[in-house]
């Protein structure tokens, strides 16, 4: 049996993959555990809210134009962190079922991404499972949160949105490369 020599999307693809599934394992267990955090981010806010009162009152009572500026974009992102903090219930318990729908999906994503740096035959079996799995999972993220923030909801899943085109990328290079490399070990 012959060593065969590893193509370079074999790398970049498993690097790129590695990392996403990583990122995506960390962001389902954070996504999961969201309704416990927002309470305590709720007590946060009220006390920023306080604290920022007398700087609020003294910009809006200056008619320096800047002080007015500030003054709307700061009253602009705190209405933007109260709507986030005040999202409905339903999703809350979207939340906790998502995250762990992320977790185990890019556990598997990760999972193969490993196995395909490896060459591994089965990882590309794997691959074609997991990155449909994890962009469907992307969308669906992204529909419930448009439904839950409406605009603002396009700040929350920038990220996921960036991810998903970069997995449908990778999806494409798979399906499109040269796999010879992991017939090596087929009779």
């Amino acid at each position: 049996m012959s060593k065969v020599k590893k193509p370079g999307w074999v790398t970049a693809v498993s690097i790129i993959a590695i990392v996403l599934g990583g990122f995506g394992a960390m962001g389902g267990m954070q996504e999961a555990m969201s309704p416990l955090m927002i309470e305590q981010q709720k007590i946060q806010y009220e006390e920023m809210e306080r604290e920022f009162a007398p700087l609020m009152e003294q910009l809006s009572a200056d008619d320096d134009p800047t002080a007015q500026k500030f003054l709307g974009y700061f009253t602009k992102f705190m209405d933007m962190f109260k709507q986030y903090l005040n999202m409905p219930d339903w999703y809350m318990n979207w939340l906790i079922i998502s995250g762990i729908l992320s977790m185990a999906i890019n556990a598997f994503y990760l999972y193969a991404a490993v196995l395909l740096m490896q060459l591994k035959p089965q990882s590309i079996r794997y691959l074609y499972i997991a990155l449909p799995l994890s962009i469907a999972l992307g969308f669906t993220r992204t529909y419930f949160a448009y439904a839950a923030f409406e605009d603002m909801a396009s700040w929350i899943m920038g990220g996921t949105m960036i991810a998903i085109v970069i997995e449908i990328i990778l999806l494409l290079i798979i399906i499109k490369a040269d796999k010879a490399p992991y017939r090596q070990f087929e009779a």
